[in-house]
């Protein structure tokens, strides 16, 4: 190849690479749908944390408690013994990967009533309370003011927390918690489970965007 046609190629080269990135930075996905995945990678690095989080999050859960027949909260640190006192819990993993998964929230449900009703730990509820569903939540809290002191994480009672931070992503269907707890369906009017156009679930369960 002539020296003035390689200077040609790798400027074509580099104007492709650079349209590439003014693509994937505005939010183009084109490059994604037409290269590979090992050369769209090389791609991924503009528009980079564009939005800052206004909030922290963090998950928590709900359990219904059959003989009170109201909702309490369960605390799955017990359940989840890896990390427990942080947020790379892997209760606070599986919700922050998983959350709008069914199937997920769905298994996450039925290990949480599990392990309430069989293996009871200190999770809040007494072991000889048995729970007929959950309700698990984002609580989404803003950040201090600028300039305030940023507090270091730690676990408060769900109860300390305003509902309006309180968001449910899931809850069990009221079928459910009825062959659970050997009664009727749970009359929960106090405290409605707050869900935006839940997407309906095989087994009456549901699961969807955070509520508002």
């Amino acid at each position: 190849m002539k020296p003035g046609l390689g200077r040609i190629a790798l400027r074509a080269l580099a104007g492709l690479y650079l349209a590439g990135l003014w693509m994937d930075g505005i939010g183009c996905n084109v490059p994604g749908h037409v290269l590979p995945r090992s050369f769209n990678l090389f791609l991924s690095v503009a528009a980079l944390f564009t939005e800052a989080d206004h909030y922290i999050l963090e998950y928590r859960a709900e359990a219904w408690v059959c003989d009170e027949r109201r909702w309490r909260e369960l605390d799955p640190r017990p359940y989840f013994p890896i990390d427990v006192d942080n947020k790379e819990s892997r209760f606070q993993r599986a919700m922050y990967m998983h959350h709008k998964d069914a199937r997920t929230m769905r298994a996450l449900d039925a290990f949480l009533v599990d392990h309430h009703n069989h293996h009871a730990g200190a999770d809040g509820i007494g072991k000889d309370l048995p729970i007929g569903g959950v309700r698990l939540l984002a609580l989404r809290i803003p950040f201090p003011a600028v300039g305030e002191p940023v507090p270091r994480y730690g676990w408060r009672p769900l109860e300390e927390y305003p509902k309006d931070v309180r968001h449910a992503w899931y809850r069990t269907g009221d079928t459910v918690i009825q062959q659970r707890c050997g009664g009727g369906p749970p009359k929960d009017d106090a405290t409605p489970a707050p869900r935006e156009n839940p997407a309906p679930l095989p087994d009456g369960d549901t699961a969807g965007k955070e509520g508002t």
